[in-house]
């Protein structure tokens, strides 16, 4: 049930008060910290919050006010035929031109009113493609307020950026600052030509949120297992094309989800947590998965799905983490030094070509069958420390940037440095 905040706040947007609207907007909001030199409005996906608590706690230079993005997508329903936009026909589409002008003009009469109550210096996203903040951006620069990109996505082994990226067609990077985690990243980006993007405004900073595992590593681990659960078609969209590969992908994946439900019946003394996506789609695709596995038994009661929590505290707390290998999790997993598993997909597509380890079993245990997870549990009980080779330092800092647990003040340094340089040119005009 929608709160009387957002009811007002809708009803604002309908009867076009924009005073009503901001002030609903601010109630909607919440500080994620209290200290900092300057406030920032994060409008960012809810899964990136992690990295500004991080930067929050580790950094500490910046104060950050959350506000959903979903918010500003009421004032695009309102001008623009919401079923028909697309974030890659949002800037071609001729007809959409009109829409797009009268939503600016409600948030250009909005912005200040907002800016007031929140007192923000800049706002700042995880995304250059996201249609809600599009016209907010626009308004943003036009008053002096700096919009800021922290991308959250992207993380993709070299030889398949291209075909990733190629989604980033017919989009617009609104934005004065933009911050990759990592070179590939933006490399791959500054090779599609975005307008609005070139390596003077584009930044590396690596991952915030991997800091938490390099400074707060800890050895008091439950005797637990999480899943990170996916989809494979959602996978593998970028890099399978055969549609026999696709209904095999499928097979293993209801195959390698069968096995962890099967052996999670079996060892009642290890707590299997199935975290999924936010999203009550895959919320329900893996219960749906489990319903058809234990049928009338209902689940055993050391088995949990849900979409909440967070993904790093699960990492944290757990001896074992399974997830897909072109996954950020597998990853932040092996920085924790803890035993890492992730299905094998070798029989449609070679390791090589898309998992960021490679198919290196010393790092990571690839499971297709019960003796490849029971290798897995083996190794969280029996030697969980991961052995740091050249290889393991090589394989984190392709994709990690750093693993020296810095990521955070590289971030806010970065932000620094542009507001310092935006300050200058200011005064030096």
């Amino acid at each position: 049930m929608l709160s009387r905040v957002k009811r007002i706040y809708r009803y604002s947007v309908r009867a076009r008060r924009p005073a009503l609207s901001a002030a609903m907007l601010a109630l909607l909001s919440r500080k994620l910290n209290r200290r900092g030199e300057k406030r920032i409005l994060f409008i960012g996906s809810r899964a990136s919050l992690d990295d500004l608590h991080a930067m929050a706690s580790y950094s500490g230079r910046y104060r950050y006010i959350y506000l959903e993005r979903f918010n500003f997508g009421d004032i695009l329903k309102k001008y623009l035929p919401w079923e028909e936009v697309r974030e890659n026909n949002y800037y071609v589409e001729p007809r959409f031109r009109e829409g797009r002008r009268q939503a600016r003009e409600y948030l250009s009469a909005l912005f200040p009113y907002l800016q007031r109550l929140l007192r923000f210096d800049a706002i700042m996203s995880t995304n250059l493609g996201y249609l809600e903040q599009q016209e907010l951006a626009q308004v943003a620069r036009e008053r002096a307020v700096p919009f800021i990109i922290l991308l959250r996505e992207g993380m993709v082994d070299p030889q398949n950026t291209q075909r990733y990226f190629s989604v980033y067609e017919n989009k617009r990077a609104v934005c004065d600052l933009f911050i990759c985690y990592n070179e590939i990243i933006k490399r791959a980006i500054l090779a599609q030509g975005v307008p609005g993007l070139a390596d003077s405004n584009m930044k590396v900073s690596g991952i915030p949120r991997c800091d938490y595992y390099v400074r707060e590593q800890t050895t008091a681990l439950k005797s637990q297992l999480v899943v990170f659960t996916f989809n494979s078609d959602v996978k593998f969209k970028n890099l399978l094309t055969d549609a026999g590969d696709f209904a095999r992908a499928r097979e293993l994946t209801l195959s390698f989800y069968r096995l962890l439900l099967a052996f999670a019946a079996r060892r009642r003394d290890i707590r299997c947590i199935f975290k999924t996506k936010p999203s009550g789609y895959y919320i329900d695709e893996m219960r749906d998965i489990a319903a058809d596995y234990y049928g009338d038994a209902g689940l055993p009661d050391n088995v949990l799905i849900t979409g909440d929590g967070s993904a790093k505290d699960l990492v944290m707390e757990s001896r074992w983490v399974v997830a897909v290998g072109n996954s950020t999790t597998v990853l932040e997993s092996l920085l924790a030094n803890r035993a890492t598993g992730a299905p094998d997909y070798s029989e449609v597509i070679a390791p090589e070509q898309w998992d960021f380890l490679e198919g290196d079993s010393q790092l990571v245990t690839y499971i297709r069958t019960e003796a490849d997870l029971q290798r897995l549990i083996d190794k969280g009980e029996e030697d969980p420390e991961i052995r740091k080779t050249s290889r393991y330092y090589e394989a984190l800092d392709r994709f990690l940037y750093s693993t020296d647990g810095r990521s955070s003040e590289r971030a806010e340094r970065i932000m620094t440095e542009f507001f310092e340089g935006a300050a200058k040119r200011i005064h030096d005009a």
